[in-house]
């Protein structure tokens, strides 16, 4: 059986824009392979498909899919998903999200702190 230890991933803040990428490991509970045969978005324009293991995996060899979560002309908390179909003969579909609360292009996240930033010079005095 195909195991992701964490099908579900948080980016925390991120601001519009800012796609990042996330890497889904793998591993087979069993000695039968598993071969990933898809990947395909939830919704086409928010979940890029970057890569995924096209050899079967195995309890010797693990797995991985790389995630890019598209952000731009997006607010709020937002929630992104991709069905993996697998050969797995037990569960053949495998739901992996990716979660960001996106902030304004006019906010920089330091840490897990938003700050606004200005968008023209104070007054001069």
């Amino acid at each position: 059986m195909l195991v992701c230890d964490n099908p579900s991933y948080d980016f925390g803040d991120i601001s519009d824009g800012q796609d990042r990428e996330y890497t889904f490991q793998f591993q087979v509970d069993g000695k039968r392979p598993v071969t990933i045969q898809s990947i395909a978005p939830g919704c086409g324009s928010c979940v890029e498909i970057v890569d995924f293991t096209k050899e079967p995996i195995s309890a010797r060899q693990p797995g991985r899919a790389t995630l890019k979560i598209l952000v731009q002309n997006q607010r709020g908390k937002i929630s992104k998903a991709a069905v993996l179909k697998s050969d797995d003969p037990v569960n053949p579909y495998m739901v992996l999200t990716l979660k960001a609360n996106v902030l304004p292009s006019n906010v920089e996240v330091f840490g897990n702190l938003p700050q606004e930033v200005p968008t023209s010079a104070p007054p001069a005095e």
